[in-house]
């Protein structure tokens, strides 16, 4: 993938495995992490980027309710240095950092990528919410 243009690759089972190996225990995570693992086509991974002026820009991951959304947060692919050194798991990307499962303190910024974890449905929500808390798509309706 990088020979063919890619700037990042991650590889879906490798993180899949990283993902029961955290949610073990925890019902719903893991059955959306099956239902990745057996290409149901209603559940889905997306990386969302932040974007300024949106919503969740500046926010932390606490102040975003993803299990309001019926998302599970995955990780963050993030260019800036981390808020803190505590992060548990950071994995080194060309010029960036992938942080799987962020603490909640964990600031997001604009050029942030959010890895999420949902059903069509849940995904295209939360999409269009982002879409629409930018300053020039409310400007527009």
């Amino acid at each position: 993938m990088y020979q063919a243009g890619a700037n990042n690759v991650i590889q879906p089972f490798e993180m899949a495995g990283m993902l029961v190996a955290e949610y073990i225990g925890q019902p719903t995570a893991f059955e959306a992490i099956l239902g990745i693992l057996h290409e149901e086509s209603h559940i889905l991974m997306e990386a969302l980027p932040v974007q300024t002026g949106s919503f969740i820009d500046g926010k932390t991951i606490n102040e975003i309710d993803f299990k309001v959304r019926k998302l599970l947060l995955l990780g963050i692919i993030s260019a800036h240095p981390p808020i803190s050194k505590e992060h548990k798991a950071s994995y080194p990307l060309k010029n960036q950092h992938f942080y799987f499962n962020p603490e909640q303190y964990f600031q997001l910024r604009d050029g942030d990528l959010l890895v999420v974890l949902g059903r069509k449905h849940s995904l295209t929500h939360f999409r269009n919410e982002l879409a629409h808390s930018r300053p020039h798509q409310r400007a527009k309706q």
